[in-house]
């Protein structure tokens, strides 16, 4: 199952999504979450509770964007979705209930022809 949502991202539409996502039963899921732009200078702050909330939560997930590589996260993490694209096997995750959320200049809509 794919869900997307990858047209615009906020801290509190971020955290919904993930509290929802976190409802939706079975064990193999993934969050691709992208960047949340234009949050001036909370951007930094908010990423990072983010990572923190994935932590907590014991999620699986893949970070794409600026913002996110620079959290110290435990998660796979890139610069962009192109450069995801490039070395991720997307096709192992065919099996996978799988969340894309993030801003829509993340361009998390790239994968999906890919999963």
């Amino acid at each position: 199952m794919l869900i997307v949502d990858c047209y615009n991202a906020n801290p509190t539409s971020m955290k919904s999504a993930i509290d929802s996502f976190e409802m939706i039963k079975g064990t193999d899921k993934l969050l691709i979450l992208g960047d949340m732009l234009e949050l001036g200078h909370i951007s930094d702050g908010e990423h990072e509770k983010i990572v923190n909330l994935l932590i907590e939560k014991k999620f699986d997930a893949i970070l794409v964007g600026k913002e996110f590589v620079k959290q110290k996260s435990p998660f796979r993490t890139y610069q962009n979705t192109e450069i995801l694209i490039k070395n991720e096997n997307l096709s192992l995750l065919k099996d996978t209930t799988i969340l894309l959320k993030g801003s829509r200049g993340i361009k998390l809509e790239d994968l999906i022809g890919k999963l």
